[in-house]
């Protein structure tokens, strides 16, 4: 790579995790800041075909929540449901629980 791509690539990158930072401060959504990380990282000249993001969550109906982008075809985001009536002892000694 050529000292010119280096510091195209460098500055692209950085565009991406300033908009990245300034969207998250702002609140903005989970699907809408996984979207635009994709599409700004796939732009800025990154080979992304695929990208999977999942993470547990402490909630009284879901497991963990899943979001998939493809390139070309945007992006899916699941909700992974507990199974009824059944809550983790992670929930159960959390203070939401008692909310």
């Amino acid at each position: 790579m050529s000292t010119a791509q280096a510091e195209i690539s460098t500055i692209l990158m950085d565009k991406v995790a300033d908009w990245l930072t300034q969207s998250a401060l702002a609140g903005d959504a989970l699907e809408t800041l996984v979207r635009g990380f994709c599409e700004r990282l796939a732009a800025a000249g990154l080979p992304l075909k695929r990208v999977h993001l999942s993470f547990s969550m402490l909630h009284p109906l879901y497991d963990a929540l899943g979001f998939t982008w493809l390139r070309g075809q945007g992006m899916e985001v699941e909700g992974f449901r507990k199974q009824d009536g059944v809550h983790s002892d992670r929930f159960l000694t959390s203070p939401y629980y008692h909310l």
